[in-house]
This record gives structure tokens, C-alpha cells and sequence, in this order.
């Protein structure tokens, strides 16, 4: 049985910061699954859209050859619909994500899911982050 990896963010252009996340969180696992982003999300939680839309983030990941499956992240912040279908074995965020990791951690346990959270090292985040190639 495949071991599935889960993992989330907005991949807004993706730099060697991203790629080294992905590189992490496909080591984890057999098969890495992106749940992205949608623009109206990134909007509400950054306050301004992504710079590329949906559909063109969504095949910048594709065309990486870093990851098996690209799906639209939850319209609802902490429905975790996308887990609930996908039923990954370990869940891969990035350094910065600390807030989702709280949500998850809580989520997981409230609904006692054999997940295993892991937060993956940072790659240069002086350098690369998107906010700051913007």
C-alpha cells in the first residue's frame, strides 16, 4: 500500500524554497499530494491575490515533476474535506505555517485521525520566500 503525503500552501511561482518543501515531503512518503490554494482563499488570508492564477499554479506543480496529484485546497478554512478524501499517512508543512499546524494538530486529535504531522525544514528563508520575490 502506497504511503500518502499531504501537503499545503499557495505555490505562488514556485522558487527553490518550494522545491526543496516538496523534495522533503515526497521523502516522506510514496506519493505527494498538494492541496492548493485557491485564489479567494489567498485573498482572504493575505489580503491580495496570488500572482498567478489557480490554474497556472496548479500546472507550474504538475509540470515540477515534484509531485503525483494537485488538488484545489478546502474553500472552508479547517473543513479539512481534502484530508478527509485523500486520507494521507503524514501531513508535510513548511516552517512558516504554524498557524495551520495548530488547526491541524487540534483537527487531528478532535477527530482522532492516524495522522502524522511533520514540519519540514526551512530552505534559505532569508532568500527565498515568496513575500519577499514579490
Amino acid at each position: 500500500m502506497k504511503k500518502i503525503v499531504m501537503t499545503f500552501g499557495t505555490f505562488d511561482g514556485i522558487h527553490p524554497g518550494h522545491e526543496s518543501l516538496l523534495k522533503q515531503a515526497k521523502s516522506l512518503g510514496d506519493e505527494l499530494v498538494v492541496a492548493l490554494a485557491q485564489d479567494t482563499t489567498v485573498q482572504r488570508l493575505k489580503a491580495d491575490l496570488p500572482q498567478y492564477k489557480f490554474r497556472e499554479r496548479q500546472m507550474m506543480l504538475e509540470d515540477s515533476g515534484l509531485v503525483d496529484l494537485v488538488i484545489p485546497a478546502d474553500k472552508k478554512l479547517g473543513s479539512y474535506k481534502s484530508v478527509k478524501r485523500i486520507k494521507p499517512e503524514t501531513i508535510a508543512l513548511g516552517y512558516d505555517q504554524t498557524e495551520l499546524r495548530k488547526d491541524l494538530e487540534q483537527w487531528i486529535k478532535e477527530n482522532k485521525e492516524p495522522i502524522q504531522l511533520v514540519t519540514l525544514s526551512a530552505f534559505k528563508p532569508e532568500q527565498f520566500k515568496t513575500s519577499l520575490l514579490k
